[in-house]
């Protein structure tokens, strides 16, 4: 007898032997919710592992999706797509979960359902956060499948229909009483409770993150992996809705603050040179005499934004900085800036109008044009080109992800100075994740043997080495062809570095990162006043004479009603007065004991900015206005 034989005789053998077992039609049902709650509990373990999250509190948060799913997928449908259906969404979730793992692990952050349009991009990075994984999880999400082939096994061999009407009316009314359910929990009784008394402090953070989703990872950490996809799914949806309303909001905001007003810095660049460096995962610890003492010469000689902040909002870190740079706007929670707003109107960014002014425009990064969309979107912001390292470079064989490589190769080089005036924007990759030694570590090391490292921030430290050989020679090359005293040079930061971040850092601390303006002849300064990358664009338009700031939605930093205010998504802000943490105070500059009234207000306005953004981006303002 062959194996394909016996293995037929024992299928055969054990359906005689149990053609008589049934299991109750309530079975099935359990466990397709002990699935769903399985999925959920082991997400505990593999997402934030480390939260400190007590122990009893795994056992206690089933969401109101298991009902959903438990009680839709079983007895509203016949058994046969009923089990179609369970698998699917329980192996979806499974994915989704691993996802968000591997998210989790490389940015120490959730990512929500619309950067599902850049995940070919993200596969670059796949490989180095899945060969973190540890063995124990792998074992689990093998646990957890085997657990859904099991299920299927068992209900379609020896669950069985209801066989009568009122079976099967039965299945449909609990059905529909689930749904209902499951709608009033989630639209009425869930917000009541949030706002009924839970954030009493100096703000709401829990009502809002629940209408609004601006923070997955708080989502996920109060409630669970089924509410956080649930709730991702609905404001994804929500967030889209548009109405003149909207529109009449923007305008009101626009017309109610004070009108910008001309200061000692308007129109002392008119007509220079313009370069913007963008530096990958660029913090003020790197830049020291010792390990980065180009960028270190030209800090001490410039107008230093020493409280600037990379407030990371959206779900990208450097491309939430490129948007909010460029057009002074923040990404919106939950959008995706490559396919959502390509098509916008964007007059107010420096490339648009210093264009318009007769200034030639481009971007510059080794990367393809196809990564975060950059060959459409450079246009969207106003650039004429985007300049791909390798599509220009004299010699294709240059490892382009090293940062000088954009000064040392003429190709690449000439294009930067081809027409004046111009306006280069530059963004750097050298100091990108991962901190292995890979080649890009190889060639730091080699430079500069003594940063020979085995842990993530020596090689974080040794990367951003060529960042700093990029600045030099892109100085030296400009004083050997005359530029430099024509050129305005503006150095920032695009994130802080979430790879190395401890657990019990905040966000907003590890934001603070480099931002300085450099323009030989004009003289340096500290600037004290709390910004961040939004107000890049409002600043540079006063600094170069163009009279948009009024038009644009933050201000300039050097406006006397300029506040002083950097804020988050998760609500939480700085200004001169308080750290706000999204909940309350936690710093108070003054010494004094908070004020409510203000922190109140403060509150307010920050929601109030939020939205403002969110609706200029939705509702594409600038088209019309």
């Amino acid at each position: 007898m062959t194996f394909s034989e016996r293995i037929k005789a024992t299928d055969k053998k054990l359906t005689e032997t149990t053609k008589d077992v049934k299991l109750s039609s309530w079975f099935p049902l359990l466990l397709y919710m002990l699935t769903f709650y399985l999925i959920d509990f082991f997400a505990f373990f593999t997402i934030f592992p480390n939260r400190n999250v007590p122990v009893e509190l795994y056992f206690g948060r089933v969401s109101i999706s298991y009902i959903i799913l438990g009680s839709a997928l079983f007895f509203f449908f016949r058994k046969k797509l009923s089990l179609i259906l369970y698998s699917i969404s329980a192996l979806f979730l499974i994915t989704y979960e691993f996802a968000e793992m591997c998210y989790a692990s490389a940015n120490k952050s959730l990512f929500r359902l619309s950067v599902v349009t850049a995940a070919k991009d993200g596969f670059n990075y796949a490989e180095t956060a899945i060969r973190a994984i540890p063995l124990r999880i792998w074992a689990g999400y093998a646990v957890l499948i085997a657990f859904v082939v099991l299920t299927v096994i068992l209900t379609a061999k020896f669950g069985y229909e209801p066989q009568t009407k009122v079976s099967a009316g039965f299945k449909l009314i609990l059905s529909g009483a689930a749904v209902i359910l499951s709608i009033v929990f989630v639209i009425f009784i869930k917000p009541f409770m949030l706002s009924s008394g839970q954030m009493e402090n100096f703000g709401s953070f829990d009502i809002y993150n629940y209408t609004n989703l601006v923070d997955a990872e708080t989502m996920f950490r109060q409630d669970d992996l089924l509410m956080l996809l649930n709730r991702d799914a609905v404001c994804s949806v929500k967030q889209r809705f548009t109405s003149a309303k909207y529109e009449k909001e923007i305008d009101s905001f626009l017309e109610d603050r004070p009108s910008h007003t001309d200061n000692e810095m308007t129109g002392i660049f008119k007509g220079k040179n313009l370069v913007l460096v963008q530096m990958e995962t660029f913090e003020n610890q790197l830049i020291t005499e010792e390990l980065c003492p180009n960028l270190y010469k030209l800090r001490q000689n410039s107008i230093d934004l020493e409280k600037f902040y990379a407030s990371r909002f959206g779900d990208t870190y450097t491309f939430g900085t490129e948007l909010a740079m460029n057009t002074g706007l923040f990404a919106p929670a939950g959008a995706s800036i490559e396919s959502d707003f390509t098509q916008n109107a964007f007059p107010y960014t420096l490339a648009s109008q210093l264009s318009s002014q007769g200034y030639t425009a481009r971007e510059y990064h080794f990367n393809a044009g196809h990564f975060y969309n950059r060959g459409n979107m450079h246009k969207t912001f106003g650039y004429e080109d985007y300049v791909m390292y390798a599509n220009y470079a004299d010699d294709k064989s240059l490892m382009f992800e090293i940062d000088d490589t954009l000064i040392n190769d003429d190709g690449i080089y000439n294009k930067l100075i081809e027409k004046q005036p111009f306006l280069d924007f530059i963004v750097t990759y050298s100091a990108h994740f991962p901190y292995i030694q890979d080649d890009i570590y190889k060639e730091a090391v080699r430079r500069r043997p003594e940063l020979a490292a085995d842990d993530e921030v020596g090689i974080y430290k040794a990367k951003a080495t060529l960042t700093d050989d990029m600045v030099g020679r892109l100085i030296e090359r400009f004083e050997e062809d005359g530029l430099m005293d024509n050129t305005v040079f503006v150095f920032y930061g695009d994130h802080h570095n979430p790879y190395i971040m401890t657990d019990d850092e905040l966000e907003e601390d590890c934001s603070n990162i480099p931002c300085f303006i450099y323009c030989k002849g004009v003289d340096g300064k500290k600037v004290s006043k709390y910004c961040s990358t939004i107000n890049i664009l409002p600043t540079l338009a006063n600094m170069f004479g163009l009279d948009i700031c009024d038009s644009c939605f933050a201000q300039d930093v050097f406006d006397p009603n300029y506040d002083s205010l950097v804020y988050f998504q998760n609500l939480a802000w700085i200004d001169d007065k308080y750290h706000y943490n999204g909940s309350e105070v936690i710093e108070s500059f003054s010494g004094e004991e908070p004020d409510a009234e203000y922190i109140k207000k403060r509150n307010k306005e920050v929601k109030q900015r939020i939205n403002i953004n969110n609706y200029i981006l939705f509702l594409d303002y600038y088209k019309k206005h």
